[in-house]
């Protein structure tokens, strides 16, 4: 991977005589908020701090430049949450901790129960240099399956609550805990984490994101690929966890159909084209959205586009013109960043803390999207942008502008090391 190069002021701001710094990920995707976390750490501190990312799973070279692979229970295929630390695992990191050293120990979302394991076999030395780094809500709301029995839901609240508990105690535990946002923050401290001991750094989002394709198809050849001349965009996309608040999409749906009288004849959208990317978290949901039997001269148009690649969504989130965001529940959602930077505004539940601190991040006479309280509100707010393209194309506008400062790598480098050596 290559390096980049930058002043050595932030390596020189940490403790002198720093030989290696290392990070400890317990929950890495080629697609998840660690992964790129563990790659920013690398790219930035790697060719000067000797930055190596320790892990139990099986994290492909192609990931991660420098990587000790440590035992674990299972190789291969399966999910990061599908292992288990294994004594063996536990005894490579405390041996290769012992012999590097290192300034700063970085945990990279650490939760469950491996990483409880882990942090309880550190002493002293090593937690207060340890930075825990949190990027989703430890109490985010447990959703209840449709057909899932009382005694089971019962037995999953009583779960959440038991890791809540043992997380809480491993954040008190390290010398700092970084929180990749506002909401974020609020979650460490409702289940018992020291305010004191909580930073907020900005997640950095967006960065493999251009709105150049926007730019360049100024006779919207490109557009007319993905969408019919007089249609309105609307993208619902979730790339790192699986889509929730389906619910408010299905009832969206509705409310537009009922509602098409209200788009005036200067509109130069006449249809909605909405597109859901990602996988779902309830399958019986999108099975009832593909049911919905949309004739052709409806005024609604409803497709999934399954799970796509970064690429892909670089060029869909160039292409269509509104995110609709509908989650409950979401610590600082990538998606929304991503297609800020490509220049789209997007429509977002309010409730969701993660939802509405980004969107009311941005200064008030410059506002990048909406926030409604229901449904009807979403449809009610869609409605009157396709009827004002211009107020359209100036939260577009601003989306774009809010997100290349926000998310500059620069701006995020700067915020991690401050938080770093706080530690």
């Amino acid at each position: 991977m290559e390096r980049r190069k930058e002043s050595p002021s932030f390596v020189e701001r940490l403790r002198p005589g720093t030989k290696a710094a290392v990070v400890v990920d317990f929950d890495i995707t080629k697609t998840g908020g660690a992964e790129k976390s563990a790659q920013t750490i690398l790219r930035y501190g790697g060719g000067k701090m000797n930055w190596t990312c320790i892990s139990p799973f099986d994290i492909p070279s192609e990931v991660l430049s420098t990587t000790m692979q440590l035992a674990s229970n299972k190789s291969g295929e399966g999910s990061p949450r599908d292992y288990a630390i294994t004594a063996e695992a536990r005894e490579n990191i405390r041996t290769y901790l012992e012999q590097e050293d290192p300034s700063h120990i970085v945990l990279i979302q650490p939760r469950g129960i491996y990483m409880d394991s882990i942090i309880s076999s550190f002493p002293e030395k090593w937690l207060t240099r340890t930075v825990a780094r949190w990027g989703s809500e430890l109490d985010a709301p447990l959703m209840r399956g449709v057909q899932e029995a009382e005694k089971d839901y019962h037995t999953r609240q009583q779960q959440q609550q038991e890791n809540q508990t043992r997380q809480a105690a491993i954040a008190n535990k390290v010398g700092i805990n970084i929180g990749i946002s506002g909401a974020i923050k609020k979650s460490l401290i409702r289940v018992g984490v020291d305010p004191k001991k909580i930073r907020v750094v900005t997640n950095q989002a967006g960065a493999e994101i251009s709105s150049d394709l926007r730019a360049n198809d100024t006779k919207g050849e490109r557009r007319a690929e993905f969408l019919q001349e007089d249609a309105l965009g609307i993208l619902v996309a979730s790339r790192v966890v699986r889509h929730k608040g389906l619910d408010w999409l299905k009832e969206l749906h509705a409310q537009l159909q009922a509602k098409h009288t209200k788009i005036t004849e200067i509109s130069p959208f006449k249809i909605i084209k909405i597109t859901l990317v990602g996988e779902p978290r309830d399958q019986r949901l999108l099975q009832e959205l593909l049911a919905m039997d949309d004739p052709e001269d409806s005024l609604v148009r409803f497709n999934y586009a399954g799970v796509k690649t970064l690429q892909d969504m670089n060029t869909l989130y160039n292409m269509y013109d509104i995110l609709f965001h509908p989650s409950p529940s979401e610590g600082a959602p990538r998606v929304i960043a991503e297609a800020a930077k490509a220049g789209m505004t997007t429509i977002g539940r309010e409730s969701c803390e993660g939802i509405q601190e980004m969107v009311s991040s941005a200064k008030p006479h410059a506002p990048i999207g909406v926030l409604v309280d229901s449904p009807e509100a979403a449809a009610d707010k869609i409605l009157d942008l396709m009827n004002n393209p211009l107020v359209l194309k100036t939260l577009q506008d601003n989306a774009r502008s809010w997100a290349e400062s926000k998310f500059d790598p620069k701006h995020v480098e700067e915020e991690f090391w401050q938080a770093i050596s706080a530690a």
